[in-house]
Parts: C-alpha cells; sequence; structure tokens
C-alpha cells in the first residue's frame, strides 16, 4: 500500500495538471448558450474550441469565434461571427452590412434576413480589432452594442 499511493497521487495529480493545460492552451468544450447564433449553431449544442487557433494565425472574416463576453466581463462568454477585420469600415444600410463600400455575402444567413444597425450606422475597426455579429441579427447583443472587439479578447475558433 506504501508503494502504491504515492504512485497514485503522482499520477492523478499529473492527470489533473495535463487536462487543465489541454483545456486552457489547446482545446475545450463549449456549450452554444441562448439563440444570437441561430441558424447556424442552435440552444444547447456542443462544440470544440480551439484556442491555440489564432496563435500562429490572425482571425478572419466569416471564423466562428468565442469571446470574452464585452457586456458581461470575462466570466461570461459569447460565440460570434467575425464580419470586418482591422482597419476596415462596417457600414449598415438598407438592411445589408458593407464592408469597406461592398456589400457582403453572407451565404450562412437566410435570403430575406436583414441587419439593421442598433446604435451607430457605421463602424471602424482600428488595429487589433475585430467586428462581431451573430447569424440571429433580430436577437443577437454584438458589436452593434458594444462596439469593436479587441484580439486579446478573442478566446479562439470554433471547431463547426
Amino acid at each position: 500500500m506504501r508503494k502504491i499511493l504515492p504512485f497514485t497521487v503522482i499520477l492523478l495529480m499529473g492527470s489533473l495538471l495535463s487536462y487543465g493545460l489541454v483545456s486552457h492552451f489547446l482545446f475545450c468544450r463549449v456549450i452554444v448558450a441562448g439563440n444570437s447564433m441561430t441558424p447556424t449553431l442552435k440552444n444547447a449544442d456542443v462544440y470544440m474550441l480551439k484556442r491555440w487557433a489564432y496563435l500562429f494565425n490572425t482571425p478572419s472574416t466569416g471564423d466562428i469565434v468565442v469571446l470574452a463576453d464585452p457586456i458581461d466581463g470575462v466570466v461570461a462568454y459569447a460565440v460570434k461571427r467575425i464580419i470586418a477585420t482591422p482597419n476596415q469600415t462596417i457600414t449598415f444600410s438598407n438592411g445589408f452590412v458593407y464592408i469597406d463600400n461592398k456589400k457582403l455575402i453572407e451565404s450562412y444567413l437566410p435570403p430575406d434576413l436583414y441587419t439593421y444597425p442598433y446604435k451607430k450606422v457605421e463602424y471602424y475597426c482600428a488595429k487589433d480589432e475585430y467586428f462581431v455579429l451573430g447569424d440571429n441579427r433580430n436577437n443577437s447583443a454584438d458589436s452593434r452594442d458594444y462596439g469593436t472587439v479587441n484580439v486579446k479578447g478573442i478566446i479562439g475558433k470554433l471547431n463547426k
């Protein structure tokens, strides 16, 4: 028993440490809460989050990301789609989204879904800033509410 107990404790601690490192730096499970990404993602769907996805690459338009929710703080997370990247201008006009004066083609949305601004009509992404929207444009708290998101607030890319 004396020989087995230290080995078991070391094995248990090593397992917990490995789990913590993998879930914090590489992968973790994400459960979608809410309907802000409907129809692409549904409430209670489960996905893998690639935390390492942006270590060597930058987020790009169309990526579905998990970010520290700017409204609820770092203890809450939000799942959104990147619409614009640094140095781009976002304009809402007649229910459509324009990036640098070009209409954004959003094949992932139903054709009859329009996007309207909540506050401002035009936004600008500065260096290291991204503009995110939920796919359920009529029921999503996103960059139209809280503005652009700094790259440091992006936790990782959702593996859909």
